[in-house]
């Protein structure tokens, strides 16, 4: 069996275009659905497959997603990964504004786009958001920052899907938890936090959404909602 390491993969390969976040983590998913023939062919020469845009989707909505297969089509992963972050950030730019979107995207995880929205959402709602179109964007105070990451923090924990693993009986906070923790089994990375996509098309039964967590069962220690790793430089 080839184990797939995404982020070794998009550490060796990306090429010097690919200097966001988002453009890379829409390129790790895209590359993690297709599988091991991703990773004999230059990222330049990439061409998007069903599966890679089914699961562009569960990772960034498919609203975004669709609009950016019909801009740019699936020829090219690196285009179609460029024109989902291009979406992404307009689309928090409409919502939160542009003072507000920058400096959430400067201030999360790489990588991690929940809480960067999050971190938006706070920061727009104090005011540092919108503004007249040629007024420079308000300074941000570093503990009104750190408040706004510390909010983001938790409601993504607040929002994280709980799921049970049908073969252990052990509860996840989260399905990036649970997809890394039973990683290894499959053959797969445990530290690449887009792994949940790859652990249900082997074992499409392995995990069912739960509402809540249940005290009757026991439930993984693991975080609620694991930060995505930023590719290594080197």
């Amino acid at each position: 069996m080839t184990t797939v390491n995404t982020q070794q993969v998009l550490a060796q390969a990306m090429v010097s275009v690919m200097t966001v976040s988002i453009m890379a983590s829409a390129m790790g998913v895209m590359m993690g659905a297709v599988g091991a023939s991703a990773y004999t062919v230059k990222p330049s020469e990439l061409k998007g497959t069903n599966a890679a845009v089914k699961d562009l989707k569960l990772a960034f909505g498919e609203k975004i997603v669709n609009q950016a297969v019909k801009n740019v089509g699936v020829d090219s992963m690196l285009a179609l990964a460029k024109e989902v972050e291009r979406l992404v950030i307009e689309d928090m730019y409409q919502q939160y504004g542009k003072g507000a979107t920058d400096a959430a995207l400067k201030a999360a995880v790489p990588g991690d786009i929940m809480s960067a929205r999050e971190i938006a959402a706070t920061l727009a709602g104090r005011g540092y958001g919108r503004g007249a179109p040629s007024a420079p964007p308000r300074e941000i105070p570093a503990p009104v920052m750190e408040n706004a990451k510390e909010v983001a923090k938790k409601r993504v924990k607040q929002k994280a899907k709980p799921v049970l693993d049908t073969k252990t009986g052990i509860q996840y906070k989260s399905k990036s938890s649970a997809g890394m923790s039973v990683a290894a089994e499959y053959g797969l990375d445990s530290t690449d936090t887009f792994i949940w996509y790859e652990v249900i098309k082997k074992d499409p039964t392995r995990f069912k959404e739960i509402s809540m967590l249940s005290p009757a069962a026991p439930v993984s220690p693991a975080t609620a909602y694991p930060s995505p790793k930023a590719p290594s430089s080197s």
